[in-house]
């Protein structure tokens, strides 16, 4: 070839033809270098790595011109390899050592952190070494674009395998963006988005992950040895999607600042034996440091079809091996199975998990939770801003109370003031309730018409269809009443939770104020509503005692009814007094207005104890009292209507009186009235009664006691004398409805 180029240039050295032929030399020598090039380069990297100890490594290059560079069947360099490497770069970037893009295929490597790391400095971290490297590269990316397809990245200690099919890397200055757009980690295919920022001294992280099948991402991380540990026995998830966003500052020795954020819909998951899903959840977590997190997490939860939260806030931060969890519930709805609840603005304590350990109960300290309201069978029952205290003794065995709140019974009309409350439950009894719980408050209505105030009341229960009263203490109109022991049984009925069953058994009533005890009452009402009051027809109760003042009365029964109106009938009612019986023939009057109709009853009373009431009249007399004594109430005034008392009288019966001159007081001495008078004083004395009667007595004028004596006396010196003693006024009602009015 160089001789025949001599023997060119020989002739004329200026010809067309000759610069052409010479041109074609030029692009030939460097068709030859550049194929050349190939050859020479994979020798010295080959020659280089031989050199480094990489006996088995193994390279191809497979194209090099001034625009691309191709490497193939890359291996042998550790545990990686890869199919091809090209690179595109133009020529005269190339000099300041810029590459255009560089697309790598087929990547297959094993990372061994733990290795890395070990093999490391000390005094120098895997982390810093990347900080390092993303501040070099940030400063002057030497890459505009990097795009990986059709590789695999395994980490062994962790169990990690990857499928890459398309992951994207585009740097400029200051800037670079990472996107893992297809990808397939284990059984994972999630999308990865990576922001990396450099500001000054500073790098920022800002990421976007779709993790896919939320059961997936369980079952991979309970594979982990670090995150296994973590998770509480019996827990997993069984389905969902999820999705996190992570912001985070990347120190010389760290991440710091960690904001993230996730999103999850359609997440179910079981406990044990309990399935529970969450439509929506959103977790916010700040991470200071690896040893110190917090986290607020929003959902909505659904058990079975059972148990519907709604406005769920969670609070979570590390503390120790485990964390502390509490929060707040907007709205937690319950159906029958778990006793138709329905809570409003429910805020829950903090409670410690070690998720290393079974889920354990915090034995003997109080855990303190607030409520707007608490419903019970939708408006059976209803609780308002208050606050409950647990204590649990053991797993199953707990301390309740609840201070001071408001509450309604508004099926029945009844509201709860200032009420508190205190108990102790057995929740494997549960809903019977064995052990005394205590309520007390301030007042309670009934019906809109009766206020009762100042009230304690003790009681149990076998479920929450049947309770049993123990102690009832409250005050009616000014006056206390108090049942200890109560032994008083409430029944709600299935069929109509209107209804109330109330059943006594020996119980005992106390009327401090009025100095009235009633022992031994037993009986069954039964009450068609509660609002309004009314029974389902007669009902009866009897009691073995009744103090009132000195006055006592014993075996007592008594029948009513109760209307809706309010009207109370007494049909019957009977008690054994001064070896008598008194009580009520049928009466009436209404709890709420100010009507009174009733009518005493007498039979057998004892006279003489009848007399001694009297302190003032110094009589003997035997025999026994019976009679009728109407007395009414209307427009605020009491009255007596026609009755009477009648002695019963027999050949026995006497009457021994001593006047004083009562009869004669008055009259003129010597008259043949003072006379009357004087001796009917002296057969007083000493009488054998034919007939006893005191009628009451109501005309247009006024109102009267009338008496009627008829009898026989023997005077001192044998006289026989005949009494037929009928004064008009005995005594003067009106004095006695005076009285009465004024302690109306």
């Amino acid at each position: 070839m160089w001789i025949k180029l001599k023997l060119f240039c020989k002739e004329k050295y200026t010809t067309p033809r000759a610069i052409l032929v010479f041109f074609l030399f030029l692009i030939l020598l460097m068709l030859a270098i550049f194929n050349s090039l190939g050859f020479l380069v994979e020798w010295g990297v080959l020659r280089m790595a031989k050199a480094s100890g990489y006996e088995d490594f193994n390279i191809e290059v497979s194209q090099i011109d001034p625009w691309v560079t191709t490497v193939k069947n890359l291996h042998g360099l550790n545990d990686i390899s890869i199919e091809e490497i090209k690179a595109r770069y133009d020529p005269g970037l190339l000099v300041l050592r810029k590459i255009n893009s560089l697309s790598i295929s087929g990547l297959s490597t094993n990372l061994d952190f733990e290795n890395d790391h070990d093999n490391q400095e000390p005094e120098k971290t895997l982390l810093q070494e990347v900080r390092e490297l993303l501040n070099e590269v940030l400063k002057n990316p030497p890459i505009n674009f990097i795009r990986i397809r059709n590789s695999d990245i395994s980490i062994p200690e962790h169990n990690i395998t990857s499928f890459i099919e398309l992951a994207k890397i585009d740097l400029f200055e200051n800037q670079i963006f990472f996107n893992l757009e297809e990808i397939a980690i284990n059984n994972l295919k999630p999308f990865l988005k990576i922001f990396l920022t450099k500001e000054g001294d500073d790098h920022f992280l800002s990421s976007k992950i779709n993790l896919g099948d939320a059961s997936i991402l369980f079952d991979e991380l309970s594979n982990h040895s670090g995150i296994k540990k973590m998770i509480p026995d019996g827990f997993g998830i069984n389905g969902g999607h999820i999705g996190v966003d992570v912001f985070s500052r990347l120190s010389p020795s760290s991440l710091e600042d960690v904001f993230l954020e996730l999103n999850a819909s359609e997440i179910d998951f079981s406990y044990f034996d309990y399935n529970i899903s969450l439509p929506k959840l959103m977790v916010f977590l700040e991470v200071d440091d690896p040893e110190k997190w917090k986290s607020n997490s929003y959902f909505n939860f659904v058990y079975e079809k059972d148990i519907l939260a709604t406005g769920v806030k969670v609070t979570t931060q590390n503390e120790n091996e485990g964390f502390n969890l509490g929060g707040e519930i907007a709205e937690l709805i319950t159906s029958e199975e778990f006793y138709d609840l329905n809570f409003t603005g429910l805020r829950f304590p903090s409670l410690f998990f070690d998720p290393a350990k079974p889920l354990q109960i915090p034995i003997n300290k109080v855990k303190k939770f607030s409520f707007d309201e608490i419903h019970y069978e939708g408006d059976f029952f209803r609780l308002y801003d208050g606050s409950l205290a647990l204590t649990f003794f053991n797993e199953h065995t707990l301390h309740m109370s609840v201070p001071v709140l408001n509450a309604n019974l508004l099926e029945f009309g009844v509201s709860f003031d200032q009420f508190s409350y205190n108990g102790t439950l057995d929740l494997k009894a549960f809903p019977a309730i064995p052990f005394p719980q205590t309520i007390s408050g301030h007042s309670l209505n009934l019906a809109d018409e009766l206020e009762l105030s100042n009230l304690a009341l003790s009681f149990r229960a076998t479920d929450m269809s049947h309770f049993m009263i123990d102690m009832l203490a409250l005050t009616v109109h000014e006056n206390r009443v108090e049942l200890n022991p109560a032994n008083m049984h409430l029944e709600f009925p299935s069929d109509n939770p209107q209804k109330l069953i109330v059943e006594f058994n020996k119980a005992s009533i106390f009327l401090p104020d009025i100095d009235l005890s009633l022992l031994g009452l037993s009986g069954r009402i039964s009450l068609n509503s509660v609002n309004p009051l009314e029974t389902n027809g007669t009902q009866s109760i009897t009691f073995d005692k009744l103090q009132f003042g000195e006055y006592e009365f014993v075996d007592g029964n008594f029948s009513f009814e109760l209307k809706s109106d309010g009207m109370f009938i007494i049909k019957d009612s009977n008690a054994i007094i001064y070896d008598g019986v008194i009580g009520l023939f049928e009466s009436e009057f209404n709890l709420f207005g100010d009507e009174v109709n009733l009518v005493a009853k007498i039979e057998d009373m004892n006279g003489q104890k009848v007399v001694d009431l009297f302190k003032k009249i110094d009589a003997d007399i035997n025999g026994s009292f019976s009679g009728r004594i109407p007395i009414s109430k209307k427009d605020g005034k009491w009255n007596f209507e026609d009755g009477f008392m009648e002695l019963a009288t027999g050949l026995s019966t006497n009457l021994r009186y001593d006047a004083k001159g009562l009869l004669t007081d008055g009259i003129e001495p010597g008259t043949a009235e003072y006379r009357r008078m004087q001796l009917a004083e002296k057969a007083l004395k000493n009488l054998s009664l034919d007939f006893f009667r005191i009628s009451f007595m109501v005309d247009k004028e006024s109102r009267k006691i009338r008496g009627s004596i008829i009898g026989e006396s023997i005077m001192e010196d044998g006289r026989e004398i005949f009494l037929d003693y009928r004064p008009n006024t005995v005594a003067g009602l009106d004095e006695i409805i005076q009285y009465l009015n004024s302690k109306n």
